[in-house]
């Protein structure tokens, strides 16, 4: 019988998957820019949208949280709007950081890498956030 896994450590696990999808393809996408199959601004983009598509799933965490919080003490939060457009704000971040920094015409952060780092996590939830055997969380 699978070990049941608590509420609150799904995150988590899914942040620990996804660091080790972004780590293995970082190491193939430097070691194919080393063997120069690749160029650099692959690796580089990827590295970008791992970190910003982290940081973006973090935030959710935090805001599911806060809500919570919310719900449980009856407190009415304003700042729900801010957290959407703040996670957009993430993303756009990216977006721009791949059209504008650029050094003698040369990309630093190619735009696909990033967009498909954003993807991992989402795709590790739909992959695996079905198949984890839960118990519910003691209030």
């Amino acid at each position: 019988m699978e070990k049941a896994t608590s509420v609150r450590q799904i995150p988590f696990k899914i942040l620990y998957q996804a660091f080790i999808v972004f780590f293995i393809v970082a190491t193939a996408l430097f070691l194919l820019y080393f063997l120069n199959y690749t160029p650099l601004s692959w690796a580089l983009g990827w590295l970008l949208g791992s970190l910003i598509g982290s940081m973006n799933y973090l935030f959710i965490i935090f805001q599911a949280n806060r809500l919570a919080l919310g719900v449980q003490h009856k407190i009415k939060s304003g700042a729900s709007p801010m957290y959407m457009v703040s996670r957009l704000g993430l993303f756009a971040l990216g977006l721009l950081a791949s059209i504008f920094i650029r050094v003698n015409d040369i990309e630093i952060f190619n735009i696909f890498t990033i967009f498909l780092a954003y993807l991992v996590i989402s795709a590790i939830i739909f992959l695996t956030g079905a198949n984890f055997n839960t118990i519910k969380s003691k209030p």
